[in-house]
């Protein structure tokens, strides 16, 4: 067989099965059929949207936990911070202290 004459076939094979289909399709089995498969999809429609909005409402949890955390965090670290910047403060002040009366005491001396 040459080439076109196995796509001619080919063809008209393709178009009789969808003749066929089409017209099993438009019968009242088909249409049973056509509103098995709808309906079908429907349920599994209704299933994934259900899974949809319980996969974001635990997404939204976690995020929402983890930025709670995270706020906790931060403002335990601020605190942290402001407490070691004010000891660091402080001891600064009392090494400038230190140093003012070192620096009297010698010009007492001197005198």
């Amino acid at each position: 067989m040459n080439k076109v004459s196995k796509r001619n076939l080919l063809f008209w094979s393709g178009v009789a099965l969808g003749s066929g289909i089409a017209y099993f399709l438009n019968t009242k089995q088909g249409k049973e059929l056509r509103q098995n498969v709808a309906s079908t999809a429907n349920d599994y429609s209704d299933k994934v949207q259900e899974g949809v909005k319980s996969t974001y409402a635990s997404t939204t949890d976690t995020i929402n936990e983890v930025l709670e955390k995270s706020k906790s965090k931060l403002n335990t670290l601020e605190q942290e911070t402001k407490s070691t910047i004010n000891k660091v403060s402080d001891n600064a002040k009392k090494a400038i202290n230190n140093f003012q009366r070192a620096t009297e005491n010698i010009e007492e001396n001197l005198n």
